[in-house]
């Protein structure tokens, strides 16, 4: 599979899938700079005074450098998304007759290779040192007509996501745009925790979910294209769209003390 870690900057334009990110939360080590003076406005020395002194005027001058409180650090695998439609119904020159194609179906239908679990499949490790949460979504580019591209022909090709690869099934592959079961997969959220193995009793920690819940710090999401393009579509392995994955870091999150184990 193909891999990239994204650090720091988190803004990386890969292999035709397009990452994004937010930059991150700077806090602050703080140093301490001072100028000030001590005035004697009256008073007579050898312990006798008319009045007390005036307090001593210090102004504390604070500058910030350096420091960073959440630590980015994701890595990002996929698969190399290459799809076919098959058509169906090839000519046999010998027997005279048509004969399903790729698919296995005279219908026609998406190449079973493409939705395997390895082409279509992407990985986020989460090494950072607070949860976060992934947003998966998919946009055509154009690089061919019709239906493969359209946003309001019903059929039109939709690109679809699932943490579950046995529900790419042909009938959800050959919904389309407007079907009512890939409306709800046409974009999909993913949050990994930090991972707390190798901290030390006494080290603090972050997490999204309930202290006692095991949530997961790697995870996995399926894409897949849904719909029937036009026939005549020359796009040869071009890219026809990207996937963006946004990194942020998940709201709600609770401060904890790992325990002696």
């Amino acid at each position: 599979m193909n891999k990239k870690t994204l650090m720091k900057s988190l803004a990386v334009v890969t292999a035709g899938v397009l990452i994004f990110t937010h930059a991150p939360t700077v806090m602050a080590t703080a140093s301490i700079e001072g100028t000030g003076s001590v005035v004697q406005q009256s008073g007579k020395w050898n312990g006798a005074t008319e009045k007390a002194w005036d307090p001593a005027n210090i102004d504390v001058l604070v500058t910030t450098e350096g420091g960073s409180d959440i630590i980015y650090d994701v890595d990002i695998k996929y698969g190399d998304m290459k799809f076919v439609y098959d058509y169906g119904s090839v000519w046999d020159p010998e027997s005279h007759r048509y004969t399903a194609g790729s698919s296995g179906k005279q219908s026609g239908g998406w190449v079973t290779s493409g939705v395997n679990g390895t082409n279509n499949k992407i990985t986020i490790t989460n090494n950072s040192n607070f949860p976060m949460q992934a947003d998966f979504a998919y946009t055509a580019v154009d690089e061919g007509d019709g239906k493969l591209n359209s946003s309001t022909t019903t059929g039109s090709v939709a690109g679809i996501f699932t943490d579950d690869n046995s529900k790419l099934t042909e009938a959800v592959l050959a919904e389309g745009l407007n079907g009512s079961t890939v409306s709800t997969m046409q974009t999909r959220s993913l949050v990994l925790e930090m991972d707390i193995t190798d901290l030390k009793a006494g080290d603090s920690y972050y997490k999204y979910g309930d202290e006692q819940t095991e949530g997961q710090t790697e995870g996995n999401v399926y894409f897949a294209l849904s719909g029937k393009p036009d026939k005549g579509l020359t796009l040869n392995s071009k890219k026809v769209g990207t996937i963006g994955i946004t990194i942020t870091p998940c709201q709600d999150v609770h401060e904890y003390t790992k325990q002696q184990q």
